[in-house]
């Protein structure tokens, strides 16, 4: 069975078998052209009478209807899914006259968002900064800490320092993975210099810290879409945060902030030299995926004469 996909734009993403993502020989990557070719070797299975997915990549067989079938993911970014990634049954109509289907679509399990650690308390005296790791309901400080959200979702990845009497932080190398050290599972969202990775679908730029209130909290936060990595059902994020006295010095990021005055944030804007060094410490949270809202799916039938 041939699938010839053809794209309005050129296409780097990856195209995989649904359940199929860790077989390589089930994934087919973009080169950067409009067109990508896939081709399915229907084998022998049409000589079994059944209908589990036991063929090549998951390729199903009906015997009653002649019909093969296999549901190919559509990823515009090769490592995450996003809300533009949607599933392509294909199926593969045996017959000797012309025939019309009408299919309802299909879907691929969204996203949800679990929070799992709340707070990690640094030190060992009552002094000590607070901070916490947790996703906030749309972009910017107003929405509730929420556990579940969609693929797409609009999302803030927020840390808080809870104690600002004496306490500033510098928060840097923000990560996503599925929990495994699988280079082609993790997605960097801030680097090294606390500056935003932008990545459509995914991550905007920049990074913003909020206006500093004497004894209130501080946040550092980024506006994030959610996503989900096809080798697991979790996503877990981290961040590195080294607290300083006073205040930090941040780098001057590439892309400069925009001014939001009703909200009264600001951007990261000088590099990283804390005066007095103090431990840095890791932070996490974890997302799980459940099927609210779906992605869209789509259907292509191939007869065969």
């Amino acid at each position: 069975m041939v699938v010839n996909l053809s794209f309005e734009e050129p296409f780097d993403g990856m195209v995989y078998a649904q359940n199929h993502y860790q077989d390589e020989a089930c994934k087919w990557p973009g080169n950067g052209g409009r067109y990508l070719l896939i081709i399915i070797p229907l084998g022998n299975l049409t000589l079994e009478e059944k209908e589990e997915k036991s063929g090549f990549c998951g390729l199903t067989f009906n015997r009653d209807h002649l019909e093969h079938s296999i549901t190919l993911v559509i990823m515009p970014e090769p490592m995450v899914l996003t809300a533009d990634s949607f599933g392509l049954v294909v199926r593969c109509i045996i017959d000797q006259k012309d025939i019309m289907l009408t299919l309802a679509a299909q879907s691929i399990d969204s996203i949800r968002v679990m929070h799992t650690e709340t707070m990690t308390v640094l030190g060992s005296t009552g002094s000590s900064p607070q901070l916490l790791l947790q996703i906030l309901d749309g972009h910017g400080l107003t929405g509730d800490n929420v556990t579940e959200a969609y693929i797409g979702q609009r999302l803030t990845l927020d840390t808080m320092l809870e104690d600002t009497s004496i306490y500033d932080m510098f928060v840097y190398s923000c990560r996503a993975t599925d929990g495994t050290s699988n280079p082609e599972a993790s997605l960097s969202i801030v680097d090294s210099n606390g500056c935003a990775i932008r990545m459509a679908r995914a991550i905007d730029a920049p990074v913003f810290t909020s206006s500093p209130v004497k004894n209130a909290a501080k946040h550092v936060y980024v506006h994030i879409y959610g996503f989900q990595f096809t080798s697991s059902e979790y996503v877990h994020f981290e961040c590195y945060v080294t607290p300083c006295f006073n205040s930090c010095q941040r780098k001057q990021c590439e892309e400069p902030p925009p001014t939001l005055a009703s909200v009264n944030e600001m951007g990261l804007l000088q590099t990283p030299k804390p005066t007095i060094n103090l431990p840095t410490y890791t932070i996490k949270t974890i997302l799980k995926i459940v099927s609210n809202k779906p992605l869209a799916a789509a259907q292509i039938m191939i007869e065969l004469s």
